[in-house]
């Protein structure tokens, strides 16, 4: 299912020198750009997605073609948004809570006093489904933050500490501004602390940050003690900081331990910025990993 999202906007029509073309999507973005009509999908590079969205959100694109990304907590309001079916890429029927959100990207906030929603429908089944999906309310909103994967609290744990949260004091206030903290209770919480504190653990132990150093008299004030087994606990403010700047771009770039070593593995870490320069990041890890 392909999502055509309108947003009527003004300007020049944005360059395309900025688009690096490594992928055949990337290439179509460099041919519509000229004429004002982005992409915005999995298929192109994390840079050019994250260009399409400024150029989008400053109104340099009238018209941008995407996916599913309009489900996943992508930003992209439109003032027409136009459904070329009500399926998805299997061939199942989207269900109410996936049709609200992305009905919920009609409308701009601050510039349009509504949002109009252009359903093409192609068969008598189709009517029915949309007129299924309209009636019918979107299921109550559940955050599954403390549900995920531990490589999913890995990545999470990683690109906090990479903005600057680099305390566990500071991730578990970063974690408050959450859905997830707002509406979970105590339990889930504490749930969600053991995950990060796994994290944390795990980013250690395979060498990605390690714990800032410094003396015993700093860490007596801080409420750091040795355990009878030798082993120290953990203070809510120790700090970390990543052991190179590879790990440290890995981590902005969500990538996870295992997928950062095997890209890292690809050059020596003496040619490490220069082939980050010449390859672009991404694909350099996507060439590793696949």
């Amino acid at each position: 299912m392909r999502v055509h999202s309108a947003g009527g906007g003004e300007g020049d029509p944005p360059p395309t020198a900025a688009v690096a073309l490594n992928t055949p999507s990337d290439t179509t973005l460099a041919h519509t750009l000229p004429h004002g009509v982005g992409v915005h999908h999995g298929g192109l590079t994390p840079t050019n997605r994250e260009l399409v969205h400024r150029l989008y959100m400053a109104r340099g694109i009238h018209t941008l073609c995407t996916a599913y990304t309009l489900t996943q907590g992508v930003n992209l309001p439109a003032r027409h948004l136009i459904l070329t079916g009500l399926r998805g890429p299997r061939g199942e029927p989207l269900d109410p809570t996936t049709f609200h959100q992305l009905a919920g990207r009609a409308g701009r906030p601050g510039l349009d006093s509504r949002g109009v929603i252009h359903i093409i429908l192609t068969s008598d089944e189709d009517e029915k489904l949309a007129a299924t999906l309209t009636a019918t309310p979107a299921a109550p909103l559940r955050s599954r933050l403390g549900e995920q994967s531990p490589r999913f609290y890995e990545r999470l744990a990683a690109q906090l500490i990479a903005r600057g949260n680099n305390t566990p004091r500071r991730i578990a206030q970063a974690l408050r501004h959450t859905y997830y903290s707002e509406a979970g209770g105590p339990r889930e919480w504490a749930a969600l602390a053991r995950h990060m504190r796994r994290a944390v653990d795990t980013l250690i132990a395979r060498g990605a940050i390690r714990v800032k150093t410094r003396s015993p008299n700093a860490a007596q004030k801080s409420g750091e003690h040795s355990h009878s087994d030798g082993k120290t606990k953990r203070s809510l403010d120790e700090e970390y900081e990543f052991t190179s700047p590879w790990w440290r771009e890995a981590a902005k770039r969500g990538l996870s331990t295992q997928e950062a070593k095997l890209a890292e593995a690809v050059v020596s870490s003496s040619r490490i910025d220069r082939f980050i320069w010449i390859l672009g990041f991404e694909h350099l890890c996507a060439w590793a990993v696949g």
